[in-house]
């Protein structure tokens, strides 16, 4: 049982503490934001801020905001104007399938990263690939997961 000194006007939606910030201020921001700069196109903020699933990204303000949260293994202290531009950017057009002339996208979802053609997710082996994946080494990762998925085995129904 975790109990509060502050009784009375304690509302219980307050995080268990960090040493190194006792305020919960995460960055140089008033209620835990930092600025990581502006984006070159839009001329937006990008700021990174903590969230109750987590820290995130976000370009801009209000509704419209653009926000990306960060990827499993990274952490704020990691993150710089570079990095925090690559994960808005996402998901990102890797280029038109050879055979059927369709786009292929790299992202970042649920699962981890991935590429996405014609409603086919392959599975990429890390987080930077996402960024750093060519048009051939995704329609060879897209052949592989279609040619797994087509001896599937199927079970006796009951």
């Amino acid at each position: 049982f975790v109990g509060c000194s502050n009784y009375p006007e304690c509302s219980f939606t307050r995080q268990l503490g960090d040493a190194a910030n006792p305020n919960g201020e995460n960055g140089n921001g008033e209620d835990g934001t930092r600025l990581l700069g502006k984006d070159p196109y839009t001329a937006e903020e990008i700021t990174l801020r903590s969230g109750r699933f987590g820290p995130y990204i976000q370009r801009g303000e209000g509704k419209e905001a653009k926000r990306s949260s960060l990827p499993k293994g990274w952490t704020a202290e990691q993150i710089d104007h570079e990095k925090a531009l690559a994960l808005l950017a996402l998901p990102r057009d890797v280029g038109k399938h050879p055979e059927s002339g369709k786009m292929i996208s790299a992202g970042l979802g649920r699962y981890g990263p991935f590429v996405l053609h014609d409603g086919t997710y392959a599975n990429l082996d890390s987080i930077e690939d996402v960024f750093s994946i060519g048009l051939n080494r995704a329609v060879s990762v897209i052949a592989e997961k279609q040619l797994k998925g087509k001896g599937g085995r199927n079970g006796a129904t009951p």
